[in-house]
């Protein structure tokens, strides 16, 4: 089964490291690894000209020490890990078209904060 790791679509992913910075990603592969045994295998694609390429990295294994949910985030970070040796690799193709790191959230829920305190009152604008 393919799962989308690079990315927190719905807003409830684990915060890690990535590149330095913290970064939300998802928790559903290193859980679903840890629930049911099923090998946790990273994937990273990128181009060499017209040519689309595929990797299939080394099995992440599951975090064997502390609790499900220390070994659920222990295991997403040896995950991330392997994306940033792809991505640093090939950074023209990793295509990330929203927020994912936790400054750019907090920047963002800023924005959002800001606008509807002007919407309930047009005077905060001036």
């Amino acid at each position: 089964m393919c799962l989308l790791a690079d990315r927190d679509v719905n807003g409830t992913g684990l915060e890690v490291d990535l590149f330095g910075e913290r970064a939300r990603v998802p928790s559903g592969p290193a859980a679903l690894a840890l629930n049911t045994g099923a090998a946790l295998m990273p994937v990273s694609l990128w181009y060499d000209g017209p040519t689309w390429n595929i990797r299939v990295h080394d099995e992440v294994p599951v975090a064997t020490e502390g609790t499900r949910t220390r070994r659920v985030h222990d295991t997403t970070q040896a995950l991330v890990r392997v994306f940033e040796g792809a991505i640093a690799e090939h950074p023209e193709d990793w295509h990330m078209l929203q927020a994912v790191f936790s400054a750019d959230h907090d920047a963002d829920r800023a924005r959002r904060h800001e606008a509807a305190a002007v919407a309930l009152d047009p005077e905060a604008r001036r």
